[in-house]
């Protein structure tokens, strides 16, 4: 066997582990932008449960026993979601994001159609996420010293039901990403919203047991 054959071999065997660990990394960006999303979506729910007219009425009196609490989860569960779905869509080089995930795919042997087709996807998703952007970046992630709180909401102009548009279009991509990747899916099919209920629905019993309690108590 001659040098130049067994330069060769090396070579093929070189390139293959190349595209080997390049497949990992982009197997690992598929997973962490799955990852990202469903804890967006779980935050999102427990904010929205919060949040939603009907449900904060029938819970009111449960809610103003603990104020404090249900204030700083509304709080939080908001800020996560923002955090979460900025994260996403941030065009940094060395974390994992969609613009990153696209560019390796450019390199690999993933369908140029997909491609086209994702990036009109994107397209769509990105005058929603750079309203998240102006919320991250001008109130939660940094704090703008211009402008008041609600004036960068007022600036950001974005309406609930564009969270739940974002986070829909960004499970659709990864969903069309996965499958001409490796024909695979995810459900995302976890969710908050029933645990939050039942949270409030126990925290509601509860304090109805103890009232009547107390009123047994005081009429002997």
């Amino acid at each position: 066997m001659d040098n130049s054959f067994c330069l060769l071999i090396l070579l093929v065997l070189r390139k293959s582990w190349e595209m080997s660990m390049e497949n990992k990394v982009i197997d690992k960006y598929i997973y962490e932008l799955r990852q990202t999303i469903s804890v967006a979506s779980l935050h999102y729910e427990v904010w929205w449960v919060f949040k939603d007219k009907g449900i904060r009425q029938e819970y009111i009196k449960t809610a103003n026993q603990y104020s404090l609490f249900f204030k700083t989860t509304i709080q939080a569960n908001f800020l996560a979601t923002v955090i979460a779905l900025y994260r996403i869509y941030e065009t940094r080089t060395d974390t994992y994001n969609i613009k990153e995930l696209f560019k390796r795919l450019r390199k690999s042997r993933f369908s140029a159609n997909k491609l086209n087709e994702l990036e009109e996807l994107y397209r769509q998703v990105k005058p929603l996420w750079l309203k998240i952007k102006t919320l991250r970046n001008e109130v939660f992630g940094h704090r703008n010293n211009q402008l008041s709180v609600s004036k960068v909401f007022e600036k950001a102009r974005i309406k609930p039901s564009e969270f739940k548009k974002l986070m829909e279009l960004t499970k659709k991509i990864l969903n069309i990403v996965s499958y001409e990747w490796d024909q695979s899916t995810h459900a995302f099919n976890l969710g908050s919203k029933a645990s939050t209920k039942n949270l409030l629905q126990d925290l509601k019993k509860y304090h109805e047991f103890s009232s009547n309690k107390k009123e047994s108590i005081f009429k002997h």
